[in-house]
């Protein structure tokens, strides 16, 4: 399907999320036309808010490298081919 190109640009965005296909993409993206514009600059400011001022957590637990660590992992994991190592 052919989208304008600031909708094609935000699916694709959503698409590099993991476990979001074009489908997913495409139905976020269209959800945001929906928004209004206060709803649609709160989400973009948590989303900037989140790599430029991480909140470590007690314990350090969730801070943006143990995230980044688990979705690496998990993303390992997912990966065809890849073999139980006894675990």
């Amino acid at each position: 399907m052919q989208y304008i190109e600031p909708l094609a640009k935000l699916i694709a965005e959503f698409g590099k999320l993991p476990s979001v296909g074009q489908k997913t993409a495409a139905r976020y993206a269209y959800a945001l036309l929906n928004w209004s514009d206060e709803e649609i600059e709160k989400f973009s400011d948590a989303i900037k808010e989140l790599k430029e001022k991480p909140q470590p957590q007690e314990g350090g637990g969730n801070g943006p490298d143990a995230l980044h660590q688990r979705h690496q992992g998990a993303a390992l994991s997912r990966r065809p081919g890849r073999q139980d190592q006894g675990r």
